[in-house]
């Protein structure tokens, strides 16, 4: 999957979104710092948002439903959400400093506004994965598109990427549990076994509403590329994303343990590496004469043994070897060499 600049792909180098979401309380200033310091100090690959027109995404009764302190619940939305001005701001100051800005567009007509923008690359949220008509118009842009698959059975995510798959594959699934937060027993990370074996030519992740760092660890080691969780500067601030979010001194901290699994998985090739053969020298075994052996003399095990160093004649040649002639005497405690026998 291509982002940006940036190759993501199966077993490489985690790549780390951290979902401001709302938590900026629908204040730009704070916006603004916490992508600052989501990028310069946890180092974190891209910042997300995410955007609504709460006018036409509730229904009047849902959207006039008493929320809390006299007001309604479109009302407590209707504050969080920046408009044009406030995004340029998110905008110029992610390209300034290098760190991706993605947004999830929750209807058409911010999807709409978010081309307006500029916006490069979409996510969608789990509650739109069905969503078939929105998904099918981010997809026909063209552009990279995330989508969390929390809520949803394998044939609904098949259904969101067959729709995506007709305009493009620059596309990540990410494992997703659509609970706040969900219990230990609930995040089933085996699920991204699955998706790594039903949709083999993407990106598979993790968007994580766990507590803590461990699970997006263990999602990584066990094969999600791309690692999403909810970033805030403060738990204790109003409103249910903080909860689950991670702090600055958390954020930075799963970006360096992602980092440090990235170096710990390695290869997947098996190999006698460089940096092994002095331990496997010092401690490993080759054949050796037991006794000294003459010339026209076969070998047997009573004049053969293994001993260390390694770096000569292999123990899996010891049977082979068994019953063959020496051309040459061969004093005690030398290393059998193939020179020294014949074979034949």
């Amino acid at each position: 999957m291509l982002i940006g600049n940036k190759e993501v792909k199966r077993g490489g180098k985690p790549y780390v979104i951290a979902e401001i979401g709302n938590n900026h309380q629908g204040n730009i200033d704070m916006a603004l710092k916490m992508i600052k310091i989501a990028k310069e100090y946890c180092k974190v690959d891209a910042v997300k948002f995410q955007k609504r027109d709460n006018n036409i995404l509730f229904t009047k009764e849902y959207y006039n439903k008493p929320y809390s302190e006299g007001e309604t619940y479109g009302e407590h939305r209707k504050v969080l959400e920046f408009g044009m001005e406030e995004y340029k701001k998110i905008k110029k100051l992610c390209e300034e400093i290098d760190v991706d800005l993605i947004v999830t567009p929750f209807e058409v007509n911010s999807l709409r506004f978010l081309e307006d923008l500029g916006i490069k690359i979409y996510k969608i949220a789990s509650s739109d994965l069905t969503n078939i008509p929105l998904i099918r118009e981010v997809a026909k842009l063209k552009k990279p598109v995330i989508v969390s698959t929390g809520g949803a059975n394998l044939k609904d995510i098949q259904i969101a990427y067959n729709t995506i798959k007709e305009y493009h594959n620059n596309m990540a699934l990410l494992h997703c549990v659509a609970k706040y937060p969900p219990a230990k027993n609930e995040i089933n990370l085996n699920i991204i076994k699955t998706l790594l074996e039903n949709f083999e030519d993407v990106v598979i992740g993790y968007s994580g509403h766990d507590i803590g760092i461990k699970a997006s660890l263990l999602a990584n080691a066990m094969g999600a590329t791309i690692i999403e969780k909810h970033f805030t500067l403060d738990k204790k601030l109003k409103g249910g994303d903080h909860k689950i979010s991670l702090e600055p001194d958390e954020m930075k901290k799963l970006v360096e343990e992602l980092d440090d699994n990235f170096e710990l998985l390695g290869s997947k090739e098996k190999r006698l590496n460089d940096y092994e053969i002095p331990a496997i020298t010092k401690l490993g075994k080759s054949i050796y004469a037991k006794k000294k052996i003459l010339k026209g003399e076969k070998i047997t095990t009573d004049n053969i043994c293994l001993k260390s160093p390694a770096g000569f004649m292999s123990p899996q040649k010891y049977n082979e070897i068994l019953g063959k002639t020496v051309k040459y005497d061969i004093e005690e405690d030398k290393p059998i060499l193939p020179e020294d026998i014949i074979l034949i």
